[in-house]
């Protein structure tokens, strides 16, 4: 008698900094039939050590997190894993992150709070050579530069997420406080950036970053300041 040969597992590793966030995904991956969560990591630098090292089928990516953050740390796994796929799993829902996301070398985007019912149908869709975006609060991605944003008015821009790596305390009385923040996707030496930790709310009340916080960094310029990719 000739037995069936066992459908393979999908092996996938998980990288998510929170903790409890990441329990909740691996339960859900493994509660699937065909589904092998073979690694846990806490930050990008785990995760690219984990992927060169088990060369998983799947890795979910978080894009903030510390060390170095998904988009980066998804660059460097399409080094040392070229046949994992990507699948970002992240809280922010501008188009322009996804898209930031996916030019790193991702193959699909899910919003965190909608990982319920697409973090599944993402890891099937890429299986298959599909891309699957979760539904974002800006209106369609686009891969040119002139064009960024919901209308040909808006000036071109890009937003990456980043994280606030501390405080830095005035050292004088004129002196501001400022925030030192990690530009997730920006290169090594250019990463942070030092900023006066003092914004406005939408009530008009003066406020400031804490350190540890999520938050979106936003390059604008000119018109006249950008040019078409060459195709």
């Amino acid at each position: 008698m000739v037995k069936a040969d066992t459908p393979k597992s999908l092996t996938i590793l998980v990288v998510d900094d929170n903790e409890s966030v990441r329990k909740k995904i691996c339960e859900r991956l493994t509660s699937h039939a065909g589904f092998e969560v073979i690694c846990e990591a806490a930050n990008g630098l785990e995760g690219v050590r984990n992927a060169e090292e088990l060369q998983p089928d799947i890795v979910v990516l978080d894009i903030s997190m510390p060390t170095f953050g998904g988009i980066e740390a998804a660059a460097r796994i399409r080094r040392v894993a070229p046949k994992s796929r990507i699948v970002f799993l992240s809280q922010h829902k501008l188009a322009r992150i996804a898209q930031a996301a996916l030019a790193s070398g991702g193959h699909a985007y899910v919003v965190k709070s909608a990982a319920s019912t697409d973090l599944i149908p993402a890891i099937l869709a890429v299986v298959e050579g599909k891309q699957f975006v979760s539904k974002l609060e800006e209106g369609a991605m686009t891969n040119d530069p002139t064009k960024a944003g919901n209308g040909d008015s808006e000036k071109p821009a890009i937003t990456l997420p980043g994280v606030v790596e501390k405080i830095v305390k005035e050292i004088t009385p004129n002196e501001p406080e400022k925030a030192q923040i990690a530009i997730q996707g920006a290169d090594d030496l250019y990463r942070e950036i030092r900023v006066e930790n003092s914004l406005e709310n939408s009530a008009g009340e003066k406020v400031r970053l804490k350190a540890g916080a999520q938050v979106d960094v936003t390059i604008e310029a000119p018109v006249d300041a950008v040019e078409k990719k060459p195709i």
